[in-house]
């Protein structure tokens, strides 16, 4: 992993500071480590002194950042849904549910869905990321143990 996906927030708190990069990183408080940056206290208008804290907070799972890259690119074709990741046994597979796109994503025999596998995989592989993974939309399964030539 050489690149991290990573985010700085400032706080009134730590807690606070936290839960505004779990929400936008999208991820749970399992799935992130927390470094402390500054935490100082600044003046106000009214010379009192509030206090503020800046943390960087980074993303520990590589399957959490492909969910992370899967929810860019939904949100930047327009398509609200909810990413899900899970691991079963080896396989890392992310779960794509949408209301009403799932033909859409999953395209004619699945050449959509085999292309977004293919530009997922290029974006992870450039942000460093080298863990096989697995994509599916809703409840449509695709046979992926098996090559090209024996699905034609």
């Amino acid at each position: 992993m050489s690149e991290e996906e990573y985010l700085i927030e400032t706080g009134k708190s730590i807690e606070d500071a936290i839960q505004k990069a779990i929400k936008k990183l999208k991820c749970t408080q399992e799935e992130i480590e927390v470094e402390i940056l500054e935490e100082k206290r600044k003046r106000n208008i009214f010379g009192l002194r509030s206090p503020t804290v800046t943390v960087k907070v980074t993303v520990k799972n590589e399957l959490s950042k492909i969910k992370l890259i899967i929810e860019n690119i939904l949100s930047l074709m327009k398509i609200q849904g909810e990413v899900f990741q899970k691991k079963e046994g080896s396989a890392n597979i992310i779960t794509i549910y949408t209301a009403g796109y799932d033909g859409l994503l999953i395209g004619r025999g699945g050449k959509t869905l085999d292309a977004l596998q293919y530009i997922v995989s290029k974006i992870a592989r450039k942000s460093g990321i080298n863990i096989p993974f697995y994509i599916t939309v809703g409840n449509y399964k695709r046979p992926y143990n098996k090559s090209k030539n024996e699905l034609q």
